[in-house]
């Protein structure tokens, strides 16, 4: 019996750097026709972020022990991204003596307790001073039960990422530097249950810990996956991120909230060949604490990916369109491939 699994990609939002909303384009979905025990090797490159990944997914070593390892690039033009001091004055990062190519490595430990239940920890780590260079790691255990009818999921990650400095008007109009490391802790709780054999549904929710920058922030996303037939799928997602105000923002952002309302369909017009269509209705508010005074976003994502699943390789396409109320166009753009050994 053919398995389908969903993988996701993340898109930064209007937010900036506190929010990255995940994206499920059903089509760019890897096939498990292979055995469970497989090692799958991807590749994908993200044109609007120019950056390339590689990664080697569920390496088994003994019957309870498997690993994945990963490597992102990322290309930062140097001559394009400028830093500005307090007096205003321009100038290009490649003066600063930070490398425009971040390569940053990955590495995820799992062991199988028992058949329903694995402990995993993961770490990752900027190799150079990059603009953005980044370190990561985490725990997770993953579990199910009543004939894998029910899945949860328990997780806590630390996130720290470094940035230029720079700098913003405060409420007295002085200049005021921004950190130049923000960290982060999450903890998070997923449970997905099955309803029926064509219906699915599912609950994320997230509490981050901005370390002495930010409030922090709540996250629920409730979901709901159906088959509509047994070639067509269609998939429900609402997002709710809040700050709760436990901390006055020294990022020069205020405080923020943001709801996305997500509706994707899958079609499969020719065996072993998903299509797959979205859309995102994104509303965002920031209490402005600097001008006093409430500001609201809101944007519309169009989103198309392909799927096209082979004996041992699967080629996928994906892309997103972005459109503000503020007239802001952006777009993702994404290729990718997957061999499965």
């Amino acid at each position: 019996m053919r398995k389908i699994i969903h993988i996701i990609t993340s898109t930064l939002l209007l937010a900036g750097p506190v929010y990255a909303v995940d994206y499920d384009f059903s089509a760019t979905s890897s096939s498990g026709v292979s055995s469970p025990d497989a090692t799958d090797i991807g590749l994908s490159a993200d044109i609007e972020s120019a950056s390339f990944n590689l990664s080697a997914n569920d390496i088994r070593f003994g019957e309870k022990w498997s690993m994945s390892l990963g490597m992102t690039s990322q290309y930062f033009d140097g001559e394009e991204i400028f830093f500005y001091d307090e007096q205003a004055n321009k100038t290009p990062i490649s003066t600063l003596g930070i490398e425009p190519l971040q390569w940053t490595p990955s590495l995820t430990l799992s062991y199988d307790i028992k058949e329903n239940l694995t402990l995993s920890t993961n770490a990752g780590k900027s190799l150079n001073n990059s603009i953005l260079s980044s370190e990561s790691a985490g725990v997770g255990i993953v579990g199910s039960f009543l004939n894998k009818a029910t899945v949860f999921g328990l997780s806590a990650n630390y996130r720290k990422q470094s940035s230029p400095v720079s700098t913003y008007k405060d409420e007295n109009y002085q200049d005021v530097s921004l950190p130049t490391e923000k960290e982060t802790i999450d903890a998070s709780l997923t449970l997905e249950q099955h309803l029926h054999k064509n219906l699915k549904v599912g609950l994320e929710t997230q509490y981050v810990f901005h370390k002495k920058i930010r409030s922090d922030t709540v996250v629920v996303i409730p979901s709901v996956h159906t088959a509509l037939s047994s070639r067509a799928f269609a998939n429900f997602r609402y997002e709710f991120y809040k700050d709760i105000k436990n901390y006055s923002p020294t990022d020069g952002r205020g405080y923020l909230d943001m709801q996305v309302y997500h509706l994707g369909v899958t079609l499969e017009p020719v065996y072993d060949f998903l299509v797959s269509l979205s859309y995102d209705m994104i509303v965002e508010r920031e209490e402005n604490i600097i001008q006093r005074k409430i500001e609201r976003v809101g944007a519309d994502q169009f989103g198309l990916g392909f799927l096209k699943i082979g004996e041992e390789i699967d080629l996928s396409l994906k892309g997103a369109l972005t459109n503000s109320s503020t007239y802001a166009l952006g777009y993702q753009f994404e290729g990718g491939m997957t061999w499965r050994l």
